[in-house]
């Protein structure tokens, strides 16, 4: 119980400092030129366009290229392509859908760190204001605007996690976990 309290409190702050974009995700781009808007582009296109699920057409054209070159997160694409090729079109809803996976992370991100430090018997309400310091101070929420797959941040506190719980309880499910945050 206690776990899910902070997981919704780490949405929290996201949602104050990002309230433009947070409460309406696909219309708001942190990025209109560059590397941003090619981020934004090429997973719409892979979604709407692409046959296959590892390749893309929306660059190098006419050869295309793998989805891992493209500049989005590779999990995306690889997640998104079949339900929109067989259930439904999420290519209208890309830039929410981007946004929304950044504005996790970072909630994530604030929940790692929060747990991490309740793990080393620190108060659950310093943990959690020194979590949210951390995050919003780190260099990849500088990177938002403009180099997307930079600005995942929960990746270096759920890795530490997961080594922690895996020296604690050396259960190989918590390997399998480090293992996935690597793809």
């Amino acid at each position: 119980m206690r776990t899910a309290v902070i997981l919704f409190a780490s949405f929290v702050p996201v949602a104050i400092i990002f309230h433009k974009a947070f409460f309406a995700p696909n219309d708001y781009v942190f990025e209109k030129n560059g590397d941003g808007v090619m981020y934004y582009y090429t997973l719409a296109y892979h979604l709407k366009y692409d046959s296959n699920l590892l390749r893309t057409g929306a660059m190098l054209y006419p050869y295309g290229e793998s989805i891992f070159y493209m500049g989005a997160a590779p999990l995306l694409p690889l997640l998104l392509k079949p339900i929109s090729d067989y259930i439904y079109d999420l290519s209208s809803w890309s830039v929410g859908i981007y946004n929304m996976s950044i504005f996790i992370s970072i909630a994530l991100c604030v929940f790692f760190l929060t747990i991490i430090f309740m793990e080393h018997e620190i108060n659950v309400i310093f943990a959690f204001v020194f979590a949210v310091g951390i995050t919003f101070l780190s260099p990849q929420i500088h990177r938002i605007p403009g180099h997307f797959t930079l600005a995942y941040s929960f990746i270096i506190p759920a890795m530490f996690y997961f080594l922690f719980k895996f020296n604690k309880e050396n259960k190989l499910t918590w390997s399998i976990f480090t293992g996935i945050l690597f793809i």
